[in-house]
């Protein structure tokens, strides 16, 4: 495929591609959030928007390349968070040469019977298209083992999984084994917890965390 990205155009920006069953939206508007703290301009894709910056420039199903055309193309834009369907794999590919980081949230049986997908297994193959493309990281479930099996022959720099419980085996080799990992510590009040390959952070607790709605939404 073409490079979506026209001759002299702001080429090495951040970006942070999303994909997965469910939970793909919500996670890219909180990376556009979280990328855009700093003051950078991000410009984000999602199934409901094209947003650069605090402007939305398109409403409707952009999570493909179609959005990533208008958010790598605007010359405002300084990092990108890009929601990624299976479908727009299937139609036109992975549509970018790289990404910085890749996240694939989840792998189930939503789109099963669609598009040619017959199985969890035949969309496992379609993500693995798409992590393949990540530099820096690739952030898989580790509660999800269609996720897991991603892990095997990426290139990326490191690899971190995601879990909502700390005794989860791949999060506990993680962290014995210097790499990084997510996870949900329940213990006293709920927080979300980060080891870097180094250290632990606790990075937020649930109460505190207003899309979780005091941890009644998991």
């Amino acid at each position: 495929m073409d490079s979506i990205v026209p001759p002299g155009a702001k080429t090495r920006i951040p970006i942070a591609a999303i994909t997965g069953s469910n939970g793909k939206t919500t996670t890219t508007n909180l990376t556009a959030h979280i990328l855009g703290i700093n003051g950078r301009i991000v410009g984000m894709a999602t199934t409901e928007r094209v947003r650069i910056g605090s402007d939305t420039v398109a409403h409707g199903d952009f999570a493909g390349i179609s959005g990533a055309k208008i958010v790598l193309q605007d010359p405002r834009v300084e990092a990108a968070a890009l929601e990624t369907s299976r479908r727009g794999i299937l139609r036109r590919g992975v549509y970018f040469d790289w990404c910085d980081v890749a996240a694939v949230m989840s792998i189930g049986t939503d789109h099963v019977g669609i598009d040619g997908i017959n199985s969890k297994e035949d969309l496992a193959k379609v993500k693995r298209l798409f992590v393949a493309q990540a530099r820096r990281m690739a952030v898989l479930n580790a509660d999800d083992p269609l996720c897991v099996g991603l892990a095997a022959g990426l290139t990326a720099a490191r690899l971190c999984y995601v879990s909502y419980a700390p005794d989860n085996p791949h999060i506990r080799r993680q962290i014995d084994t210097g790499a990084p990992a997510v996870w949900l510590d329940e213990t006293g009040s709920p927080r979300i917890a980060l080891f870097d390959g180094a250290s632990r952070h606790d990075l937020i607790s649930i109460a505190d965390l207003p899309i979780a709605m005091g941890g009644a939404a998991r």
